[in-house]
């Protein structure tokens, strides 16, 4: 059964909607759905699912009407949220899309001193909702129930101010801890990552996060691309703490 989001803040059972104009097409053009007989899942993206039946065309938008509010959550445990480099605009998309579909709950694109890419200011809404899209069709292809928020860029030291002791930086040194010990130190639900630029993090950057006691980490002996690091980086937090939380 196909999942569609919705924007709405309180969707309930027996309320009517119209679905956007693209899941619109994609109901009566391409799935050829008929009125009245068939059922879809209507998300809300903060978590909510419901048993939905379409029941209208007008003007090229679905009508849906919601039966039943159905238990489907299979959002991780724990919340990773995302401080990515900008890197060139193709890869940074696709680390946005598959770290999406892995679990990610928040995304903030990070400018650093080896940032190259620079958004202008007159183009950073359109670049903004341009990221959230993408992150919203990952969510559909992997079945999620929420949909992670990306923010607007926001410059290195910024990102190191919200540390709330589960802040992690990764980088390649030699005699660091790996991710998983990192892992076990933190108590916290939300894990903050941080992902530096092609050209990596400065030497001052990094004597920056450790001042503000952020926790350093590698990702084992290989170099990994930015974009690599981002997706690895955030399935292997998942994972881990998912089994430090079953043997808890």
């Amino acid at each position: 059964m196909r999942k569609f989001f919705l924007e709405e803040m309180n969707i309930h059972t027996g309320g009517k909607y119209l679905l956007s104009k693209d899941d619109s097409y994609h109901v009566i053009t391409v799935l050829r759905h008929n009125i009245n007989q068939e059922e879809i899942i209507i998300c809300d993206g903060n978590g909510h699912n419901f048993h939905a039946k379409v029941t209208n065309h007008y003007q090229h938008l679905a009508e849906v009407t919601i039966m039943d509010e159905i238990d489907m959550d299979h959002e991780p445990a724990v919340d990773v949220h995302l401080y990515m480099s900008l890197i060139k605009a193709e890869k940074f998309e696709m680390a946005l899309q598959k770290c999406a579909e892995v679990g990610v709950r928040e995304i903030t694109p990070m400018l650093t001193e080896r940032t190259i890419i620079k958004v202008d200011d007159s183009k950073e809404d359109r670049k903004v909702e341009r990221w959230n899209k993408i992150v919203q069709e990952a969510c559909k292809q992997s079945n999620r129930s929420y949909i992670p928020s990306v923010n607007k860029p926001m410059k290195f030291n910024e990102c190191l101010s919200r540390n709330n002791n589960n802040m992690i930086i990764a980088y390649v040194e030699e005699n660091q801890h790996n991710l998983k010990e990192c892992l076990s130190q933190i108590e916290s639900d939300t894990i903050q990552l941080l992902i530096g630029p092609e050209g990596g993090f400065s030497p001052s950057e990094i004597k920056r996060a450790k001042d503000h006691h952020v926790m350093t980490t590698h990702l084992g002996s290989l170099i990994l691309r930015a974009e690599t690091a981002a997706i690895v980086a955030t399935s292997l937090i998942l994972f881990h703490k998912e089994q430090m939380d079953e043997k808890h």
